[in-house]
């Protein structure tokens, strides 16, 4: 398929004028072809002898002309007023020039999101390739250095970019990552329209894509996660984060990572983000690792108890010192593939139930898996049919026993026990204390 190249680019500090971005003026007299842009040297296209004039515009919309003078300034009739300093470069007497053409808007705000926070969009700072009916977007050069939101489908439409047969935009993870590791402010655009307002991640690996940043504010809820495999630290470590938005509708289906997915340790303590949504409609069933998901975090997941967690193997830290409160009944987890949960629950304030009912016949490890949290369960150890003293063999290297080891059946997490007995008969199981 042909690849349609296409660049945009923004002239000065704002594209205030509506009528004047795409506009070509033809001058009366046959001086040549101008084309006006705020804060931009505007140079004839003929040889002609050159007056220099530096002036201060008004621009009002109401009627279609512009008046170009040596000793007068230059005047565009719009609906609505701004100063702009234009430089005019030319050989010119007294002319009134019609304009016929009205282009759309370059900058404006989307919907649902703070101007003062993300500022606004404008298509204009994005360079982009038209492949697959997808605007994937490949650079951005606008001049705000703090603040970014990401265009989608309808900014273009409404800036007045043909659309074609195109259905979305497509943003990567490389292009978000060096985007984001430079502001304070992150923003997914939500403008609505006939086209779709999401930008959709293009490829699969988005691990720590938003992690280490300097991050304040960010709203991610737009973004399109359906093809994303890796969510692994995401967000980690991006301490000043305050908000990421809701990311309640995010598609996770094809997830398989999610590790330190919200994890932020060098916080120590002084967490910012609280609320992502109600995480408990994330489609969860390719996950196989949670590991220190939400650990070192305040952050409450949402009802989170029917989460499909039947291919996780490791949930070892996940909430490992999680201050977000109540995580509610986790009785309906499928836990029979974990083989790790230690320090799950480490210095956790939490409060969780259901877990009596886990299945753990295959989990090794429950080092300190309720360390210092306060939560009511202690792990025992059992052989499958009756809770019998354990024992260990020692073997020399020719295979000869040495001698059989008995150990104790009762593990108190507080004790820091870690699991190393090489018995495939022993199991594990939680009970309250």
């Amino acid at each position: 398929m042909t690849k349609e190249h296409k660049k945009l680019y923004k002239a000065g500090k704002n594209w205030i004028v509506a009528t004047l971005t795409a506009t070509t003026i033809t001058l009366l007299g046959g001086i040549g072809a101008y084309t006006v842009h705020a804060d931009t040297t505007i140079e004839s296209s003929q040889d002609v002898q050159t007056t220099s004039v530096n002036q201060t515009n008004q621009v009002n919309n109401t009627n279609n002309s512009v008046t170009l003078n040596n000793n007068q300034p230059v005047a565009v009739q719009s609906s609505q007023t701004a100063q702009n300093d234009l430089s005019v470069q030319g050989n010119q007497t007294n002319q009134t020039v019609p304009s016929s053409a009205t282009a759309a808007a370059d900058t404006s705000n989307s919907d649902s999101l703070d101007s003062n926070i993300y500022g606004t969009v404008n298509v204009k700072d994005w360079d982009y390739q038209n492949d697959s009916n997808t605007f994937n977007l490949t650079s951005y050069h606008g001049q705000d250095t703090r603040h970014i939101i990401v265009p989608n489908l309808n900014d273009f439409d409404n800036a007045g970019v043909k659309i074609g047969n195109a259905t979305g935009v497509g943003i990567s993870s490389n292009l978000a990552r060096n985007l984001a590791s430079r502001r304070i402010a992150f923003a997914i655009s939500k403008t609505s329209g006939k086209y779709s307002d999401k930008v959709t991640a293009t490829d699969n690996d988005w691990s720590f894509v938003f992690s280490n940043t300097g991050l304040i504010n960010a709203d991610v809820s737009n973004l399109d996660t359906r093809n994303i495999t890796n969510m692994s630290g995401l967000f980690e470590n991006s301490n000043a984060l305050k908000t990421v938005g809701d990311l309640s509708q995010w598609n996770t289906s094809n997830v398989t990572n999610m590790s330190y997915l919200f994890s932020f340790p060098f916080a120590f303590g002084n967490y910012q983000l609280n609320n992502v949504g109600d995480l408990g409609k994330w489609d969860t069933r390719s996950v196989t690792d949670m590991s220190d998901m939400f650990a070192y975090s305040s952050i409450v997941p949402g009802n989170i108890g029917n989460w499909n967690v039947s291919n996780v193997k490791d949930m070892s830290d996940m909430f490992d010192d999680n201050h977000g409160g109540d995580i509610g009944d986790l009785s309906h987890w499928d836990t029979s593939n974990v083989t790790d949960m230690s320090e799950m629950f480490d210095g956790s304030s939490t409060s969780v139930s259901g877990l009596t009912h886990w299945n753990t016949k295959n989990v090794m490890d429950m080092y300190y898996m309720f360390g210092g949290s306060g939560l009511p369960y202690k792990i025992v150890a059992s052989n499958e049919k009756v809770v019998v003293l354990n024992q260990v063999t020692l073997k020399d290297s020719t295979g000869k026993i040495l001698a059989l080891i008995d150990t104790p059946t009762i593990y108190n997490s507080h004790k820091s026990v870690k699991v190393t007995i090489n018995d495939p008969k022993c199991q594990f199981k939680l009970e309250r204390k």
